[in-house]
């Protein structure tokens, strides 16, 4: 299944939940995307599990490690 599309993300990072917005989009073999929220600037996401409209993965956090992520399709 395409993962192309925007996805409504929650990240439970260690000062509680918080909701971004995920645009993905492939070309071949290449991923790219981009995350935002409404306190700036989007993590980086290490990785992610696709199943049907669902998104499951790790998103980094810098110094304070990865924390998980759950997402559906918007």
């Amino acid at each position: 299944m395409a993962v192309d599309g925007t996805w409504n993300l929650v990240v439970n990072t260690p000062m509680g939940a918080q909701e971004s917005t995920l645009v993905i989009a492939s070309s071949g073999a290449t991923l790219t995307g981009t995350q935002s929220a409404g306190s700036g600037e989007g993590k980086p996401i290490d990785e992610g599990t696709v199943d049907g409209d669902k998104l499951t993965g790790q998103v980094k956090l810098g110094m304070f490690g990865s924390a998980p992520f759950t997402g559906t399709r918007a």
